[in-house]
């Protein structure tokens, strides 16, 4: 801009720069409805941080509304967003999903949000292990068995993953070894580099006795 033109003229500037972005981003929706949303959306970003940062950030909220328009062709429920994008992928999206809230189109559900977080770390923790290994049949009985637990006793999925990390911890011991079931040395080295979870590693221990025959101990 030449200079001299004051702030009021780069005001200008960046709103009609805003308008334009918003006008060229609209067309790669396919839904009617989506591009409405989206041009409330990146008026409401300007209102929201000001058009020049919203001009300049626009962009990276155009994956967001393409995959809405793939999977829906309108604004889909907090769940179906979730069950989409992940708690994690929906954090980095929290100024639309800021935007769809304040005009009723979502309601978070922070419990559900909290389940799909955690069901996220267990599969983490549990590819940590090969999934064609013999130590990752163990891990899959052990990691069946919680299930059960938790849908017959109510086990939390946190206490789950709780008692999965140590699991995995020990069968990556075993496994640098070559071993397949974890030995007692196995064992009393892992303690004594994790004292903290020689509670979480008891359920682990007691599993491996009674359905694998390992003959294992909790070192007093």
């Amino acid at each position: 801009m030449p200079a001299g033109y004051g702030k009021r003229c780069e005001d200008c500037y960046w709103e009609q720069l805003l308008r334009k972005k918003i006008s060229l981003s609209r067309e790669v929706f396919s839904s009617a409805e989506i591009r409405k949303h989206f041009d409330s959306f990146g008026r409401w970003l300007g209102n929201e941080v000001g058009d020049r940062k919203a001009a300049i950030t626009l962009n990276k909220y155009v994956f967001f509304f393409s995959e809405i328009d793939r999977i829906s062709q309108e604004i889909p429920d907090y769940n179906t967003l979730l069950e989409h994008f992940g708690a994690e992928g929906l954090r980095r999206v929290r100024l639309p999903m800021r935007w769809l809230t304040s005009i009723g189109k979502v309601t978070v559900d922070k419990k559900q949000r909290e389940l799909d977080s955690e069901q996220r770390r267990i599969k983490a923790i549990l590819a940590k292990i090969v999934e064609t290994s013999k130590q990752r049949k163990l891990l899959d009985g052990y990691f069946q068995l919680l299930s059960e637990r938790q849908k017959i006793k109510n086990l939390k999925t946190l206490s789950l993953r709780l008692s999965l990390s140590p699991a995995v911890a020990l069968l990556l011991v075993a496994a640098k070894e070559d071993t397949v079931t974890p030995n007692q040395s196995q064992l009393d080295a892992y303690l004594r580099n994790s004292p903290g979870q020689r509670a979480s590693i008891a359920g682990f221990v007691a599993y491996l006795r009674e359905n694998h025959g390992a003959n294992l101990l909790i070192p007093a």
